[in-house]
Formats: C-alpha cells, structure tokens, sequence
C-alpha cells in the first residue's frame, strides 16, 4: 500500500492473464508447455483520457496483454 501511495499517475490493475508457455527449470516444462497466470498493476498517465474521454487517449487491455505476450515469446526463443 505505502508503495503504492509513492507512485505518481494512475494504476491499471489487470488481474488473472492466462498465457500458455514453454519455458522452465526442467526439460519437460519446455516440451510439454505450462499455464501462466500474471497479475499486473501498470503505472501511466491517464490524465488525458479523463479529460477528453476519448477512448483513443486511453491504454487498451488488449495491448497489454500483448505485451505480455511478445515478452514471453522472446523469453522461449531466448531459452532454446
């Protein structure tokens, strides 16, 4: 909470993000694959959105989750 309270701007809390992977300790982790569940709290400027509640000013979810995503994969290839 106190960590919280020290951040500047708005928090997007993004709770339960599924991904499967194929990364891990041991071998069968990366042959077989696994689920992943991430919570994220993400930290921006949103100042403008609220402002202009313009859906284009804003953070999509969507992109997020990509993110995710693209940063998961870079972490497999890195691995193999």
């Amino acid at each position: 909470m106190e960590r919280d309270m020290a951040m500047m701007g708005d928090k997007l809390i993004l709770r339960g993000l599924k991904f499967y992977g194929f990364h891990g300790a041991i071998p069968e982790e990366k042959t077989l694959g696994q689920m992943f569940m991430l919570d994220i709290d993400a930290w921006m400027c949103l100042k403008k959105a609220g402002l202009s509640d313009n859906l284009a000013d804003s953070v999509s979810y969507v992109d997020i989750y990509k993110l995710v995503l693209i940063t998961n994969m870079r972490e497999f290839a890195r691995d193999n």
